[in-house]
């Protein structure tokens, strides 16, 4: 069951101090008192407390989900027509089974490190041994395996706050591990949110002191200039006149009394917020996608403008991808043709996200003059697929 965090009943995000006590307990050496899901369960209010951290998150997701799949096997392996339909019974249950349901929950492991999904096999008439059914773990479920470097263990908490962990079962489970520090630190749970979570905490506390200084000075300042012979009775009367101002919009002075509003207070303020949170969201931007969001997303190469793909930089992109297709095909698709198969003949089949409708068709073609000109023989079909155009057949107009 998900792990409940009490610090967050009454609050959306918890103090400093209380984040500092939370990446203790997670990176404790100590095995026995290691404990992740605090920190974990304050990282998966981020996108609730942060709205540009949850259109990163999306951004980095939807950008490889984006993209088509196929089932394939590899292109160097014959395929012989029975092969071919056991390829074809493979995408059929991929389908009944719903798998592209798992995929979103898996790219969460991009972000924040590790994820994981519960397959139900079963028996069916049709499909043969299938996906009968998928179920989520939460996030405060999972941490990196104590005992490898590659897999995740499942945390089982109980209702007095307590728990134990095991490894993740990973003939029911598909799950992701990511770490973009491997090799630096190696236990490093929460990933990319956690390199963001100061950002946001900070974002976070700064809006509350901000609306706080404008309930302070909503109305700009005011001031009485007044001759400094003054009697104190008469500076009084000055005083209690402001107050009035103040409260009631209305009050009477003497005509030499000199009244001034001041505006730079509040304004200053304003400025400031905003400056603090655009240069914040810049460097989560970056940490996330790799660029600023909102200047550089045309600057990414092979990618066509227009795409959700312009906003993650091309080798971040590239990285999910194929991190994405290893989970699918060993975890899931190897093992889809063991169950129904048994050993393949040649190879097992693979899932491979389709990019080739992300080609770059000008770069393409610039590339295909080059060649052309140091007279290397193309394919000319390689070549109307390549520039994006369709190969015209009899009847066509042609220029």
């Amino acid at each position: 069951m998900p792990y409940y965090n009490p610090d967050l009943k009454s609050s959306l995000l918890p103090t400093f101090d209380q984040v500092k006590n939370y990446v203790k307990l997670a990176t404790n050496e100590d095995a026995r008192y290691k404990d992740t899901r605090k920190l974990l369960s304050f990282l998966k209010r981020l996108p609730q407390a942060d709205r540009h951290f949850f259109g990163l998150m999306q951004t980095r997701k939807l950008a490889v989900l984006g993209f088509p799949y196929r089932i394939k096997f590899p292109d160097d392996v014959p395929v012989p027509d029975a092969e071919k339909k056991k390829l074809d019974e493979i995408k059929q249950r991929f389908r009944f089974g719903k798998l592209n349901k798992a995929k979103s929950v898996l790219m969460n492991g991009a972000v924040y490190g590790l994820s994981a999904t519960n397959l139900l096999w079963d028996n069916h008439p049709i499909y043969k041994s299938c996906v009968k059914k998928i179920s989520f773990l939460d996030l405060t479920d999972l941490d990196y395996s104590l005992t490898t470097s590659d897999g995740l263990d499942k945390i089982t908490s109980d209702k007095t706050g307590n728990f134990s962990r095991a490894p993740l079962d990973i003939d029911t489970h598909l799950f992701m591990r990511y770490n973009p520090l491997e090799g630096i630190d190696n236990d490093f749970p929460g990933a990319i949110a956690r390199t963001n979570m100061i950002y946001i905490l900070l974002k976070y506390w700064d809006t509350f002191y901000w609306a706080q200084a404008n309930e302070k000075f909503s109305d700009a300042l005011i001031v009485a200039m007044y001759d400094i012979k003054a009697k104190p009775e008469e500076v009084a009367k000055v005083t209690e006149g402001l107050r009035n101002l103040g409260n009631d919009g209305k009050a009477a002075f003497s005509k030499d009394v000199e009244i001034k509003f001041l505006e730079a207070v509040r304004e200053g303020i304003g400025t400031m917020h905003e400056k603090f949170i655009n240069g914040v969201n810049t460097e989560m931007s970056i940490s996330m996608l790799g660029q600023n969001l909102t200047t550089q997303s045309g600057n990414v190469g092979s990618f066509a403008l227009g795409k959700i793909q312009n906003y993650v930089r091309e080798d971040y992109l590239y990285a999910d991808i194929l991190n994405l297709d290893d989970v699918m095909s060993e975890q899931y698709i190897k093992k889809d043709y063991l169950m129904n198969y048994g050993e393949p003949r040649d190879a097992f089949p693979v899932y491979e996200t389709n990019v080739d409708e992300a080609q770059d068709f000008e770069t393409n073609a610039r590339t295909i003059s080059e060649l052309r000109a140091a007279k290397i023989p193309l394919k000319k079909n390689e070549v109307y697929e390549k520039t994006g155009f369709t190969q015209p057949v009899e009847g066509d107009e042609v220029i």
